[in-house]
């Protein structure tokens, strides 16, 4: 046979056969664009977070405790009593419980405040801390011995820094205050006199300072309001909740799930509270039982506290701790009072609270971190107690929205 070379035709190149080689570089943008919108919108959100704090902290901490207080109020309305008179009960049951234990936790502390003695607590401090002072006078000596030995000598001070520097030397500084009175400012200076400041004299270092009943008053007046308006948002809420969940739901399904959402997020803040109350009831035995002062104070910080996992703990423990080294002479029984403290928030965290709420409801550690730092960074001391219930209220929102599911397996540990 005669083999002949064949000619191969290939089909002409035509507008349908050609790659989308672009395909890719667009999906990339595309989802760079994405992803710096969201960058974007999660600065937006910080920022309003950030200055919005006078009109959202009284929500978030009403919706808190209106969703705590909700079994309460679920009971009331099943005994035939008005969902609005309901509401109204608990609120003022609520009161109630705030006047009566801020009373009886004001006078005891106010009390025990004036007996403290500066002098005498310094001097229980240098007693506490004496072995730690001598460690470092014996480090200062060894310090002092290699300088000799090596022959090194401190570095002098710069003239010309300390001539440039507005602060330096007292003889030609002159230290005033600056006081605003009604829109009036005076300038004194130590001996209470009007210094009067001309060009080119000597350099003044200036204090700003603020009257304390100014201040006091100016704390008072926003304490009342935001008191007054978490009181009436959890009054709203608790009265009119349901009826405003109903008519955002569109259908039976987002209806239900609206409503599973709040009875788990409603269960675990009712748990976790009556959790942080044994907690401190706890507490407040132990310290009684240690003849620290005012126990019950303790055992009420100590359950407050325990709103902010890991670090309220150790809070708490500096706390008595400063307050025992006041309060005692013995070394020994300084320390115990401490322990004990961090040894019942451990036994609550690693046996009691994983025992009664189960796995369902566990975080992971480097979320709750995260969490405080940037509630804490936000608002403070109260972002940092509210921190740990919005956490889980937003797990229970992500478990039972399957949509978000993936987030709730980062959040859960």
């Amino acid at each position: 046979m005669n083999n002949k070379p064949g000619i191969i035709i290939t089909p002409e190149r035509t507008a349908s056969t050609i790659e989308p080689v672009s395909k890719g570089s667009i999906r990339d943008s595309l989802s760079l664009i994405g992803m710096s919108q969201v960058g974007l919108f999660t600065l937006a959100a910080l920022y309003a977070t950030l200055h919005a704090k006078p009109v959202l902290l009284p929500l978030v901490l009403s919706l808190l405790l209106a969703l705590m207080l909700k079994p309460a109020h679920r009971t009331l309305c099943k005994l035939r009593i008005p969902c609005p008179v309901a509401a109204g009960l608990v609120v003022i049951c609520l009161l109630a419980a705030l006047y009566a234990g801020g009373g009886r936790l004001a006078d005891p502390a106010s009390e025990w405040m004036k007996t403290i003695d500066v002098r005498t607590m310094e001097s229980r401090f240098a007693v506490m801390f004496a072995p730690i002072q001598e460690i470092q006078q014996e480090l200062n000596e060894v310090v002092k011995k290699v300088d000799k030995m090596t022959g090194a000598q401190p570095a002098a001070a710069d003239p010309k820094s300390s001539a440039e520097s507005p602060h330096a030397g007292n003889e030609e500084g002159i230290a005033v205050t600056v006081e605003a009175r009604d829109g009036d400012v005076s300038v004194k200076n130590e001996e209470d006199r009007t210094v009067e400041i001309e060009a080119g004299s000597k350099p003044v270092t200036v204090e700003i300072s603020q009257r304390p009943v100014s201040a006091l008053l100016a704390y008072v007046q926003n304490f009342g309001v935001y008191a007054v308006a978490t009181m009436l948002l959890i009054f709203f809420f608790l009265a009119f909740g349901d009826t405003m969940h109903r008519r955002l739901a569109e259908d039976d399904l987002t209806a239900n799930l609206i409503e599973s959402v709040g009875k788990d997020v409603s269960a675990y803040l009712f748990t976790i509270s009556a959790i942080n109350s044994g907690l401190g009831v706890c507490i407040g035995s132990a310290m009684w039982m240690l003849e620290m002062p005012n126990p019950l104070l303790w055992g009420v910080m100590g359950g407050l506290f325990n709103f902010v996992p890991y670090l309220g703990a150790v809070a708490g423990s500096i706390v008595v701790f400063l307050v025992a080294v006041i309060s005692f002479n013995e070394p020994s029984h300084v320390f115990v009072i401490p322990a004990v403290y961090f040894g019942l928030t451990a036994l609550e965290g690693n046996v009691v609270t994983p025992m009664i709420i189960g796995k369902r409801f566990t975080l992971n550690p480097i979320v709750v971190a995260l969490w405080l730092m940037a509630w804490g960074a936000l608002w403070g001391v109260p972002g940092m107690l509210i921190a740990t219930p919005t956490l889980m209220a937003f797990k229970i929102v992500c478990a039972n929205v399957p949509a978000l599911d993936r987030i709730d397996r980062v959040i859960s540990t």
